[in-house]
């Protein structure tokens, strides 16, 4: 009897375990559903406590990816969403969820950790740590951390979701991936198939990782040029293997909105994630932080398929935009 084999020969063992969706909010809400049933089931009366970063966003043509879900299963009496407060440069105010974890802990909870342009939060294996003892399941929004996510060989989450149409040439997309193998006896609603035309896996992940990290690298360099005008937000600088979905800039005394629409005219497709908050963080003093940053901040394209040698141009424009639009 070998106590090592030669070679490996356990089938079930390093398993991915995928559920396909038209779009990462289902898979976020089946997951959620699971959630919120499993908790009834040990106790009818009890409701799944869900919390949630307090910056997100909505907009009239797309609702909410985030809070839709959560409204719809708070409507059907199966969870209470609960805020927790973000900083000025968009990281996890750790003291502010450790407060909401510490209220919640022995009870049934789900605490929604996004990552926001591609990027983790620093704080990523504290949190993971804090909800682990506190009895709480860890859910990754990896809308526009796909390719991060495949970059890392360590994950902090129970699962995570990916919007696969926001990072692949799809029309639309959602994938659920469950890491806690505990969960998988949940009645998950997704395919276990890609959609058709819709599998991530018909492309170079790697490639289109570079890809963007180099156009990152070039528009942050060119960035540079005009700290005067905005304050960039992230950077790949010393920290983990991160591959970015966009290049975030909070912009200085101007008119965010209208440099929105000059950028567009003019041919540059920059975004703004998000240029309006959900109504529940609108007015409440903890999360003001919150509402600064979403008057400013605009986001430069770095996906696989931009051309990096139009990235001075964009940034002149931009620069002037700025000018042009300055509040006083």
């Amino acid at each position: 009897m070998s106590l090592i084999e030669k070679t490996q020969t356990q089938t079930n063992r390093f398993l991915q375990h995928d559920w396909y969706y038209g779009a990462a909010r289902e898979a976020m809400q089946d997951f959620l559903t699971q959630a919120a049933n499993k908790a009834k089931v040990q106790d009818v009366a009890t409701k799944l406590t869900v919390m949630l970063p307090g910056y997100i966003g909505v907009s009239p043509k797309e609702g909410s990816g985030i809070y839709d879900p959560i409204v719809a299963l708070t409507e059907q009496n199966l969870i209470e969403p609960l805020f927790y407060a973000m900083t000025d440069d968009l990281r996890i105010d750790i003291f502010d969820a450790f407060d909401a974890i510490n209220n919640k802990a022995g009870t049934p909870f789900v605490f929604l950790k996004v990552n926001y342009f591609g990027f983790s939060d620093p704080c990523e294996e504290t949190l993971y740590q804090a909800v682990k003892q506190a009895g709480g399941i860890l859910l990754e929004d990896n809308a526009h951390g796909f390719f991060t996510y495949h970059a890392r060989l360590h994950h902090l989450c129970d699962a995570t979701f990916f919007s696969l149409h926001k990072q692949f040439p799809f029309a639309h997309g959602g994938m659920l991936r469950v890491l806690d193998e505990s969960l998988l006896d949940w009645a998950f609603s997704g395919s276990t198939k890609p959609r058709q035309g819709e599998n991530p896996a018909t492309y170079d992940i790697q490639a289109i990782s570079v890809a963007c990290i180099n156009s990152f690298n070039a528009v942050e360099a060119l960035a540079q040029q005009h700290l005067n005008l905005w304050t960039p937000l992230r950077t790949l600088k010393n920290i983990a293997p991160t591959v970015p979905q966009t290049y975030p800039l909070a912009l200085r005394n101007t008119n965010r909105f209208q440099v929105y629409l000059d950028l567009n005219e003019q041919g540059f497709g920059v975004t703004s994630l998000y240029h309006t908050l959900i109504e529940p963080l609108r007015e409440n003093p903890r999360f003001a932080q919150s509402r600064k940053l979403a008057d400013c901040v605009l986001n430069i394209p770095v996906h696989q398929d931009v051309d990096a040698n139009l990235y001075p141009e964009l940034i002149e424009r931009l620069a002037q935009a700025c000018q042009a639009s300055a509040i006083a």
